[in-house]
Protein backbone atom coordinates (compact mmCIF):
# COMPACT_ATOMS: atom_id res chain seq x y z
CA UNK A 1 0.00 0.00 0.00
CA UNK A 2 1.30 3.57 -0.90
CA UNK A 3 1.66 5.43 2.11
CA UNK A 4 1.37 9.46 2.83
CA UNK A 5 3.93 10.23 5.36
CA UNK A 6 3.38 12.98 7.71
CA UNK A 7 7.03 13.38 9.17
CA UNK A 8 7.53 16.59 11.71
CA UNK A 9 10.80 16.30 12.41
CA UNK A 10 12.62 18.83 10.16
CA UNK A 11 15.85 18.03 7.96
CA UNK A 12 18.08 19.54 10.54
CA UNK A 13 17.02 17.14 13.17
CA UNK A 14 16.80 14.52 10.76
CA UNK A 15 20.51 15.53 9.48
CA UNK A 16 22.01 15.52 13.25
CA UNK A 17 20.22 12.37 13.63
CA UNK A 18 22.31 10.45 10.78
CA UNK A 19 25.23 12.06 11.89
CA UNK A 20 25.75 10.80 15.40
CA UNK A 21 24.60 7.27 14.00
CA UNK A 22 27.23 6.99 11.30
CA UNK A 23 29.98 8.85 13.75
CA UNK A 24 28.76 6.21 16.10
CA UNK A 25 28.82 2.80 13.69
CA UNK A 26 32.80 4.34 12.39
CA UNK A 27 33.94 4.83 16.01
CA UNK A 28 32.62 1.72 17.27
CA UNK A 29 30.08 3.75 19.03
CA UNK A 30 27.71 1.19 18.54
CA UNK A 31 28.83 -1.56 20.95
CA UNK A 32 27.65 1.34 23.62
CA UNK A 33 24.03 0.76 22.60
CA UNK A 34 21.35 0.67 19.90
CA UNK A 35 21.70 3.74 17.31
CA UNK A 36 19.10 6.24 17.84
CA UNK A 37 15.76 6.14 16.39
CA UNK A 38 14.71 6.79 13.18
CA UNK A 39 12.15 9.78 13.65
CA UNK A 40 8.40 9.72 14.09
CA UNK A 41 5.93 9.15 11.15
CA UNK A 42 2.57 9.04 10.73
CA UNK A 43 1.48 6.31 7.87
CA UNK A 44 -1.81 7.56 6.24
CA UNK A 45 -2.70 5.54 2.92
CA UNK A 46 -1.63 8.51 -0.04
CA UNK A 47 -6.03 9.07 -0.50
CA UNK A 48 -6.36 9.90 3.19
CA UNK A 49 -3.31 12.11 3.38
CA UNK A 50 -4.88 14.37 0.25
CA UNK A 51 -8.14 14.01 2.32
CA UNK A 52 -6.83 14.71 5.14
CA UNK A 53 -4.71 17.95 4.02
CA UNK A 54 -8.17 19.33 1.62
CA UNK A 55 -10.27 19.22 5.04
CA UNK A 56 -7.09 21.24 6.75
CA UNK A 57 -7.18 23.95 4.06
CA UNK A 58 -11.06 24.28 4.21
CA UNK A 59 -11.12 24.70 8.49
CA UNK A 60 -9.70 27.85 7.90
CA UNK A 61 -12.21 29.32 5.80
CA UNK A 62 -14.70 28.43 8.62
CA UNK A 63 -16.66 31.47 9.42
CA UNK A 64 -20.16 30.17 10.36
CA UNK A 65 -22.32 26.78 11.77
CA UNK A 66 -23.75 26.79 7.98
CA UNK A 67 -20.01 26.15 6.99
CA UNK A 68 -19.49 24.01 9.60
CA UNK A 69 -22.43 21.55 9.04
CA UNK A 70 -21.43 21.55 5.55
CA UNK A 71 -17.46 20.80 6.13
CA UNK A 72 -18.46 17.52 8.70
CA UNK A 73 -20.40 16.68 5.93
CA UNK A 74 -17.52 16.68 3.37
CA UNK A 75 -16.74 13.71 1.46
CA UNK A 76 -13.25 14.38 3.15
CA UNK A 77 -14.32 13.90 6.76
CA UNK A 78 -17.09 11.21 5.86
CA UNK A 79 -14.38 9.08 4.13
CA UNK A 80 -12.06 9.44 7.78
CA UNK A 81 -14.94 9.76 10.50
CA UNK A 82 -18.44 8.85 8.91
CA UNK A 83 -21.22 9.90 11.09
CA UNK A 84 -24.94 11.52 11.05
CA UNK A 85 -23.95 13.60 14.19
CA UNK A 86 -21.74 15.11 16.00
CA UNK A 87 -21.70 17.02 19.24
CA UNK A 88 -19.48 18.88 20.69
CA UNK A 89 -19.24 19.54 24.56
CA UNK A 90 -17.17 21.89 27.03
CA UNK A 91 -17.02 23.47 30.18
CA UNK A 92 -16.68 22.13 33.85
CA UNK A 93 -17.20 18.28 33.71
CA UNK A 94 -17.90 17.26 37.00
CA UNK A 95 -20.66 20.97 37.14
CA UNK A 96 -24.44 20.12 36.94
CA UNK A 97 -24.59 21.33 32.99
CA UNK A 98 -21.74 20.96 29.97
CA UNK A 99 -21.72 23.40 27.10
CA UNK A 100 -23.73 21.95 23.53
CA UNK A 101 -23.49 22.25 20.15
CA UNK A 102 -24.24 19.81 17.89
CA UNK A 103 -24.10 19.39 14.38
CA UNK A 104 -26.51 16.81 12.69
CA UNK A 105 -28.27 15.84 10.26
CA UNK A 106 -30.80 13.64 11.42
CA UNK A 107 -34.72 15.77 11.90
CA UNK A 108 -35.37 17.22 14.97
CA UNK A 109 -31.74 16.67 16.33
CA UNK A 110 -30.88 20.45 17.12
CA UNK A 111 -28.55 22.06 19.46
CA UNK A 112 -31.33 23.97 20.67
CA UNK A 113 -33.93 20.41 20.77
CA UNK A 114 -31.53 19.18 23.32
CA UNK A 115 -32.39 21.32 26.22
CA UNK A 116 -35.29 19.43 27.77
CA UNK A 117 -32.84 15.79 27.43
CA UNK A 118 -30.76 15.00 30.27
CA UNK A 119 -28.16 14.84 28.20
CA UNK A 120 -25.52 16.42 30.68
CA UNK A 121 -25.41 12.60 32.63
CA UNK A 122 -24.84 10.72 29.45
CA UNK A 123 -21.85 13.17 28.23
CA UNK A 124 -20.34 13.16 32.07
CA UNK A 125 -20.01 8.92 31.75
CA UNK A 126 -18.46 9.03 28.64
CA UNK A 127 -15.99 11.55 29.57
CA UNK A 128 -14.52 10.01 32.30
CA UNK A 129 -14.85 6.38 30.41
CA UNK A 130 -12.58 8.77 28.17
CA UNK A 131 -10.24 9.79 30.74
CA UNK A 132 -9.92 6.15 32.49
CA UNK A 133 -8.64 5.24 28.70
CA UNK A 134 -5.87 7.22 28.88
CA UNK A 135 -7.42 10.14 26.89
CA UNK A 136 -7.08 7.91 23.27
CA UNK A 137 -10.16 7.77 21.20
CA UNK A 138 -12.82 5.36 22.51
CA UNK A 139 -14.96 3.46 20.22
CA UNK A 140 -18.58 2.04 21.62
CA UNK A 141 -21.33 0.41 19.83
CA UNK A 142 -25.25 -0.72 20.13
CA UNK A 143 -24.54 -4.30 20.51
CA UNK A 144 -21.80 -4.05 23.63
CA UNK A 145 -23.25 -0.32 25.21
CA UNK A 146 -26.74 -0.27 24.72
CA UNK A 147 -27.03 1.07 28.14
CA UNK A 148 -26.63 4.31 26.93
CA UNK A 149 -29.98 4.44 25.56
CA UNK A 150 -31.86 3.84 28.58
CA UNK A 151 -33.27 6.85 29.63
CA UNK A 152 -36.38 8.11 30.05
CA UNK A 153 -36.31 10.89 27.67
CA UNK A 154 -38.19 11.45 24.27
CA UNK A 155 -36.03 13.33 22.75
CA UNK A 156 -34.51 13.04 18.81
CA UNK A 157 -31.33 12.03 20.50
CA UNK A 158 -32.45 8.99 22.45
CA UNK A 159 -34.58 7.47 19.75
CA UNK A 160 -31.45 7.63 17.49
CA UNK A 161 -29.83 5.50 20.49
CA UNK A 162 -32.41 2.95 20.63
CA UNK A 163 -31.57 2.04 16.84
CA UNK A 164 -28.45 0.44 15.57
CA UNK A 165 -25.28 2.67 15.99
CA UNK A 166 -21.67 3.43 16.64
CA UNK A 167 -19.68 6.10 18.54
CA UNK A 168 -16.72 7.66 18.56
CA UNK A 169 -15.37 9.84 22.06
CA UNK A 170 -12.73 11.68 21.44
CA UNK A 171 -11.66 14.72 23.06
CA UNK A 172 -9.02 17.80 23.01
CA UNK A 173 -7.15 19.47 25.51
CA UNK A 174 -5.58 22.45 25.75
CA UNK A 175 -2.36 21.96 27.25
CA UNK A 176 -1.77 25.83 28.22
CA UNK A 177 -4.60 25.95 30.87
CA UNK A 178 -5.62 22.68 31.03
CA UNK A 179 -9.48 22.80 29.59
CA UNK A 180 -11.00 19.96 27.95
CA UNK A 181 -13.47 19.76 24.65
CA UNK A 182 -14.99 16.25 24.40
CA UNK A 183 -16.57 14.93 20.85
CA UNK A 184 -19.35 12.50 20.28
CA UNK A 185 -19.40 11.12 16.65
CA UNK A 186 -22.68 8.85 16.08
CA UNK A 187 -23.14 6.75 12.94
CA UNK A 188 -25.77 4.13 12.47
CA UNK A 189 -23.67 1.81 10.89
CA UNK A 190 -19.65 1.23 11.23
CA UNK A 191 -17.97 4.57 12.20
CA UNK A 192 -14.51 2.62 11.58
CA UNK A 193 -15.55 2.42 7.72
CA UNK A 194 -13.23 -0.47 7.08
CA UNK A 195 -9.70 0.77 8.73
CA UNK A 196 -8.47 -1.04 11.17
CA UNK A 197 -9.02 0.08 14.34
CA UNK A 198 -5.44 1.07 15.84
CA UNK A 199 -5.30 3.00 12.11
CA UNK A 200 -8.77 4.72 12.84
CA UNK A 201 -7.93 5.63 15.95
CA UNK A 202 -4.84 7.28 14.41
CA UNK A 203 -7.17 8.84 11.77
CA UNK A 204 -9.70 9.67 14.32
CA UNK A 205 -6.98 11.53 16.65
CA UNK A 206 -5.29 13.32 14.32
CA UNK A 207 -9.02 14.81 12.56
CA UNK A 208 -10.48 15.65 16.08
CA UNK A 209 -7.68 17.90 16.58
CA UNK A 210 -8.86 19.80 13.39
CA UNK A 211 -12.47 19.64 14.00
CA UNK A 212 -11.88 21.24 17.28
CA UNK A 213 -10.14 23.98 15.67
CA UNK A 214 -13.40 24.78 12.90
CA UNK A 215 -15.73 24.94 16.42
CA UNK A 216 -13.28 27.56 18.37
CA UNK A 217 -13.58 29.77 14.85
CA UNK A 218 -17.19 29.74 15.46
CA UNK A 219 -19.29 31.30 18.43
CA UNK A 220 -21.04 28.74 20.38
CA UNK A 221 -24.56 28.02 18.88
CA UNK A 222 -27.56 29.70 21.04
CA UNK A 223 -30.93 28.79 20.89
CA UNK A 224 -33.26 30.29 18.56
CA UNK A 225 -35.90 31.41 21.47
CA UNK A 226 -39.50 32.68 20.87
CA UNK A 227 -40.89 36.08 21.08
CA UNK A 228 -42.48 37.00 24.10
CA UNK A 229 -44.27 39.97 25.02
CA UNK A 230 -44.18 41.32 28.63
CA UNK A 231 -46.99 39.84 29.87
CA UNK A 232 -45.35 36.91 29.64
CA UNK A 233 -41.80 38.64 31.05
CA UNK A 234 -44.16 39.80 34.01
CA UNK A 235 -45.26 36.09 34.59
CA UNK A 236 -41.45 35.04 34.43
CA UNK A 237 -40.36 36.64 36.63
CA UNK A 238 -42.70 36.45 39.69
CA UNK A 239 -40.70 32.69 39.82
CA UNK A 240 -39.22 32.61 43.24
CA UNK A 241 -35.60 31.46 43.64
CA UNK A 242 -36.54 27.89 44.67
CA UNK A 243 -39.38 27.46 41.78
CA UNK A 244 -36.41 28.79 39.17
CA UNK A 245 -34.30 25.68 40.95
CA UNK A 246 -36.70 23.25 40.49
CA UNK A 247 -38.03 23.89 37.21
CA UNK A 248 -33.99 24.09 36.12
CA UNK A 249 -33.90 20.44 37.76
CA UNK A 250 -37.20 20.04 35.56
CA UNK A 251 -35.43 20.69 32.21
CA UNK A 252 -32.85 18.62 33.20
CA UNK A 253 -34.72 15.44 33.25
CA UNK A 254 -35.56 14.54 37.16
CA UNK A 255 -38.44 12.99 38.25
CA UNK A 256 -40.14 14.69 41.67
CA UNK A 257 -38.48 12.27 43.45
CA UNK A 258 -35.36 12.97 42.03
CA UNK A 259 -35.77 16.56 42.66
CA UNK A 260 -37.29 16.10 46.37
CA UNK A 261 -34.26 14.52 47.45
CA UNK A 262 -31.43 17.07 45.50
CA UNK A 263 -33.15 19.68 47.31
CA UNK A 264 -33.82 18.40 50.68
CA UNK A 265 -37.17 18.74 50.49
CA UNK A 266 -40.38 16.52 50.51
CA UNK A 267 -42.01 15.17 47.71
CA UNK A 268 -45.24 17.18 48.26
CA UNK A 269 -43.21 20.33 48.41
CA UNK A 270 -41.95 19.53 45.64
CA UNK A 271 -45.03 18.96 44.02
CA UNK A 272 -46.69 22.42 45.55
CA UNK A 273 -43.87 24.48 43.65
CA UNK A 274 -44.62 22.63 40.52
CA UNK A 275 -48.14 23.34 40.76
CA UNK A 276 -47.74 27.35 41.72
CA UNK A 277 -44.83 27.18 38.72
CA UNK A 278 -47.77 26.20 35.73
CA UNK A 279 -49.89 28.52 37.60
CA UNK A 280 -47.69 31.29 37.18
CA UNK A 281 -46.39 30.21 33.55
CA UNK A 282 -49.74 29.31 32.28
CA UNK A 283 -48.64 26.01 31.52
CA UNK A 284 -50.81 22.90 31.30
CA UNK A 285 -48.01 20.68 32.58
CA UNK A 286 -44.58 20.22 33.64
CA UNK A 287 -43.01 19.40 30.28
CA UNK A 288 -44.78 23.03 28.91
CA UNK A 289 -43.73 24.81 32.02
CA UNK A 290 -40.29 23.70 30.45
CA UNK A 291 -40.13 24.50 27.51
CA UNK A 292 -41.24 28.25 28.27
CA UNK A 293 -38.32 28.07 30.65
CA UNK A 294 -36.01 27.66 28.25
CA UNK A 295 -37.01 29.77 25.35
CA UNK A 296 -38.25 33.09 27.60
CA UNK A 297 -34.82 33.55 29.07
CA UNK A 298 -34.71 32.47 32.73
CA UNK A 299 -31.73 30.34 32.25
CA UNK A 300 -28.33 32.49 32.45
CA UNK A 301 -25.75 29.60 33.28
CA UNK A 302 -26.66 27.66 30.56
CA UNK A 303 -26.35 30.62 27.85
CA UNK A 304 -22.76 31.49 28.41
CA UNK A 305 -20.62 31.89 25.40
CA UNK A 306 -18.14 29.09 24.89
CA UNK A 307 -15.14 29.75 27.05
CA UNK A 308 -12.13 27.84 28.71
CA UNK A 309 -13.28 25.61 31.38
CA UNK A 310 -10.65 23.84 33.47
CA UNK A 311 -9.83 20.11 32.62
CA UNK A 312 -11.30 17.83 35.13
CA UNK A 313 -11.03 14.24 35.68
Amino acid sequence: MNAFNFDFTNQREKSTLVDINEKATRNGWGKLGPPLPAPNTFPLTVGEGERFLRFVAKVQRIECHYELFQLLQSEEVQYLIPHQVLISAWGNFDAPNVNLDVISAIPGLRTGMLDLCAIDGLIKVLYKRWVRQGRQPLLLSSSIDARLAHLACDCALHKYLLGSWSLLVHGVIDARDGSASLYLALNARSIVNGHGVEHFRFLANSLITQIDVAFRRIAALQNPGIPVNQDSLKSLRVLSAREEEVLLWVSEGKTNVEISKILGVSLFTVKNHLQRIMDKLNAANRTEAAVKYHQMGLQTEMKKPREKQPLTA
